[in-house]
């Protein structure tokens, strides 16, 4: 974790979450998981938005596809420790943190979800994601307009 940067969870959004039933059948063939984290920056409140979306799959077929926004309220002092000319740095370590709690609570939302269905027995596994975050972000201030 990098040092000196506090921030709270403060809510979460299922953008959407849809599965497709038809024609599936449990015949051994591999499930394939597609795993995408984006991330914004509301700099007027000083929030951090962590979208996680996936995709599970079998060949070409998609069965499940769901994006959840997980939203992280920066400690005004943390985020000036952020903050470079127009634009906020997000460490390594820090998306890290933002993209582990976003998809742990979307492993949770999956096996909630699919209770009852054929794809009940799907479990995301652990993401290490420390393997994939390995820049700083940088997102920049939106231009200033002048009335």
């Amino acid at each position: 974790m990098d040092k000196g940067i506090y921030y709270r969870f403060t809510g979460l959004e299922l953008k959407q979450f849809a599965t497709f039933e038809d024609g599936y059948t449990e015949d051994g063939r591999e499930i394939a998981i597609s795993c995408k984290f984006t991330f914004a920056y509301n700099f007027a409140d000083n929030v951090v938005c962590c979208t996680n979306s996936i995709i599970i799959s079998k060949e070409d077929s998609v069965l499940v596809k769901a994006d959840l926004d997980a939203y992280f309220a920066i400690n005004p002092e943390s985020a000036a420790n952020l903050s470079e000319a127009n634009a906020v740095v997000i460490p390594p370590g820090l998306q890290a943190q933002f993209a582990s709690l976003t998809y742990g609570t979307m492993r949770g939302v999956v096996f909630t979800k699919t209770l009852g269905t054929p794809f009940s027995k799907i479990i995301l596994p652990p993401n290490d994601v420390l393997e994939v975050i390995k820049s700083p972000l940088r997102i920049e201030a939106p231009m200033q307009r002048n009335s």
